[in-house]
């Protein structure tokens, strides 16, 4: 899985420049079990979004097109202020 996880980090920053200037993220980092041993075919990737302003309903429209660009299921959280 340590391959899938470089391509995930790969595609995360290709598409960084993206979340900045539309979905105002500032910070997107990986948790779960991409990171540890346990990841599986059928796992979802759990990811932690920092933004730079509120986006309010556009989280959703965020997590569609992270996923459209990894070709998995992702689970994301926005950090607290």
């Amino acid at each position: 899985m340590m391959d899938f996880l470089n391509e995930i980090k790969s595609v995360s920053g290709r598409i960084k420049p993206k979340l900045s200037d539309k979905f105002y993220v500032s910070e997107i980092d990986l948790f779960g079990s991409i990171i540890r041993d346990d990841f599986g075919t059928g796992s979802d990737i759990n990811i932690l979004v920092d933004f730079k302003k509120p986006i309010g309903i556009g989280f959703i429209d965020l997590a569609d097109f992270i996923d459209k660009k990894i070709h998995r299921k992702i689970d994301s959280i926005s950090k607290v202020l």
